[in-house]
């Protein structure tokens, strides 16, 4: 059986970070939760993001710390990437940031 992990990971919604061979899937309708330091997916094996449709908003810290991140997909729902939500990505080398992206803080 394969292994998978599930988080809830919506502010005000719905939102599921789904966990499965390296790849971390949000979904869901609305805006991610903002973390302290760090999401708990964030002591995972991580290699690949994809923000799905729906997603609006991507919470301070969401991925912070997840060095083992090649590469993140944002689809054109999100028009908001929170405080450090990428920091300490070290081995990040691929985002694709659509057009509907209106504000990237810190």
């Amino acid at each position: 059986m394969e292994n998978v992990k599930k988080w809830e990971c919506g502010a005000y919604s719905s939102m599921v970070a789904t966990l499965k061979k390296n790849k971390l899937t949000i979904s869901g309708s609305g805006e991610m939760e903002n973390y302290k330091d760090s999401a708990p997916w964030c002591k995972e094996s991580i290699t690949h993001i994809i923000i799905e449709e729906g997603v609006k908003d991507i919470g301070q810290n969401a991925f912070n710390g997840c060095i083992g991140v090649k590469s993140v997909e944002i689809s054109n729902t999100v028009y908001s990437i929170g405080k450090s939500a990428f920091n300490n990505c070290t081995s990040l080398t691929s985002i694709f940031l659509p057009e509907s992206i209106k504000k990237i803080d810190d």
